[in-house]
C-alpha cells in the first residue's frame, strides 16, 4: 500500500490520520519521541495512503498535546527511506529494503477526538 505513496514523492501533500499509539527510538544521542498514526488519508482524493506510519514529536506535534484516537490533519513531503536495522548486532541485522513514510509535517491541526 505504502507503494502509492510513491507516486507524491517530493510534493507538499495534505494528509488526515488517527494517532494509535506512542513510542521511542534511539538516536545517536538521545531518544526521540515517535507517533504512530493509522488510516493515511490523502486529503484531496480521499483514498487511504498507507495503514499506518511512524513520524517523530516534533514542537507541533508535541503542543497539540495528542491523545490516542485523535484525528489530525497536516501537509507533508513523501520522501524515500532504507528500512531495517544496519547496527553492529549481527543476530538482528536486516536486508535493507525500500521503503516510503513521510516528513516534515507542518499546518497540524486537530481535527476530532
Amino acid at each position: 500500500m505504502r507503494k502509492d505513496l510513491s507516486k507524491l514523492a517530493t510534493v507538499r501533500t495534505r494528509f488526515r490520520a488517527k494517532v494509535s499509539r506512542f513510542g521511542t527510538k534511539q538516536t545517536l544521542r538521545d531518544t526521540q519521541d515517535t507517533v504512530c498514526l493509522i488510516d493515511v488519508i490523502h486529503i484531496d482524493t480521499g483514498e487511504i495512503i498507507t495503514d499506518h506510519l511512524w513520524l517523530n514529536v516534533g514542537r507541533s506535534l508535541w503542543k497539540l498535546s495528542l491523545q490516542i484516537g485523535d484525528v489530525i490533519e497536516f501537509d507533508a513531503r513523501v520522501n524515500q527511506y532504507v528500512k531495517g536495522y544496519f547496527g553492529h548486532r549481527n543476530e538482528t541485522r536486516q536486508i535493507p529494503t525500500l521503503d516510503y513514510g513521510l516528513q516534515r509535517p507542518t499546518k497540524i491541526v486537530k481535527v476530532s477526538t
